[in-house]
């Protein structure tokens, strides 16, 4: 017999209660709760169930059978553990006997990371609420960085040499979109004092992408002590676990500080590293290295590149700025993406430093623009951090 709809509304309401409920604990016992006191009448069963999060995408498909012999109205919602609404289905029939079908999918971004069971709350002519339990997963829990280029006035030293990126706005929009395509939230440093704010107080495991290319953003004092300036990021790659990643022309070739633009010329990468074995040359075509692509421990290069919904890497690049590998170590060299025939040179390279990360990506701009460059580099980021 079908659920007396004064009793459907209270259900309803309740649900909606636990909904607005401060705290996703309370919220996610008291669903399960009411869930196993609406299994008395099954009229109305979920069938057919698929639901699937691939970092910030959610798909989400199944059906309602109707086991009476007159139809329901129903209106559905799909819930991820901590409230966040992914789904919403209104004046929905599902004719007697018969089935009505549900389908939705979308980009939820990493709110919708939580847990691995979601409420479908269905209200109307009959209530329940099902647990359906979600395949998926979150690709690193890491956050990402970025620097408004429009609060360092990057127009001013866009012309100058060697820095590789033409419009720092386009590299902003590049990470943007890799970040919500893969559900990783994004901090954007609005002022350099939030810069030296960020630099004072580290939190662990950011990925900062330098959306000034060949000019690293630094406070005043840096222009004048570079050296100290370099000790500091190297602290907070080595021991707080930062993953720098660089985008274009010749890395820390300037510091800025908004108004003051200081040369410290092409070897200044070796004052990050501590070491003279590393320098950077232009012009180097080189060639992908296959077996970074395919699937090693359960996945590459390339299903990430796919997961970002990216094209693949292309077989051969020309670097603006290539880094000449060092014959022994350090630093460390944790992947190389690209490399020239004799090995002797990368484009495209990862290194370690202590607990984190330099991502070198050279500016193959006969073949990426801004956007694109900064999408690759941020990707390839990403794949040595959680790899």
């Amino acid at each position: 017999m079908l659920r007396a709809r004064g009793s459907v509304l209270l259900i309803a309401a309740i649900a909606l209660a636990l909904i607005a409920t401060v705290g996703a604990a309370i919220y996610y016992a008291g669903l399960l709760e009411l869930s196993t006191s609406l299994k008395t009448q099954p009229l109305l069963t979920v069938e057919s169930i698929q639901l699937f999060k691939n970092h910030g995408y959610v798909f989400f498909k199944a059906a309602l059978r109707n086991h009476a012999d007159y139809p329901v109205q129903v209106n559905a919602t799909l819930y991820g553990e901590d409230g966040v609404v992914a789904c919403t289905f209104t004046n929905i029939i599902v004719p007697p006997k018969g089935i009505a079908n549900l389908s939705c999918e979308g980009m939820y971004g990493w709110h919708f990371l939580v847990g691995e069971k979601y409420p479908l709350v269905v209200v109307g002519d009959y209530a329940l609420i099902e647990f359906i339990p979600c395949e998926g997963y979150q690709v690193t829990s890491k956050k990402i960085a970025i620097i408004s280029p429009s609060t360092l006035n990057f127009e001013a030293i866009a012309g100058a040499p060697h820095i590789g990126v033409s419009n720092a706005s386009e590299v902003v929009e590049g990470v943007l979109e890799v970040a919500k395509q893969l559900g990783i939230p994004v901090t954007t440093i609005a002022s350099l004092e939030e810069w030296e704010n960020l630099l004072q107080n580290p939190k662990p495991g950011m990925i900062f992408v330098n959306t000034l290319g060949g000019a690293a953003p630094a406070p005043s004092w840096a222009l004048s002590n570079p050296i100290k300036y370099f000790w500091l990021l190297g602290k907070l790659i080595a021991e707080y676990g930062w993953t720098w990643v660089h985008v274009g022309g010749f890395p820390f070739y300037y510091l800025y500080d908004g108004e003051n633009l200081v040369q410290l010329g092409p070897s200044a990468a070796t004052l990050l590293f501590n070491t003279t074995k590393t320098n950077i040359f232009g012009g180097s075509l080189e060639e992908v290295q296959e077996e970074i692509l395919e699937e090693s421990l359960g996945w590459g290069l390339k299903d990430l590149l796919q997961l970002a919904k990216m094209s693949p890497l292309p077989e051969r690049l020309k670097f603006s700025y290539a880094f000449v590998l060092p014959p022994s170590q350090p630093p460390i060299i944790k992947y190389v993406f690209y490399a020239n025939p004799s090995g002797s040179q990368s484009g495209a390279v990862s290194f370690s430093l202590g607990s984190g990360y330099y991502v070198h990506w050279g500016a193959p701009t006969d073949f990426y623009d801004d956007r694109g460059n900064a999408k690759i580099a941020l990707i390839l980021a990403i794949f040595t951090t959680v790899r």
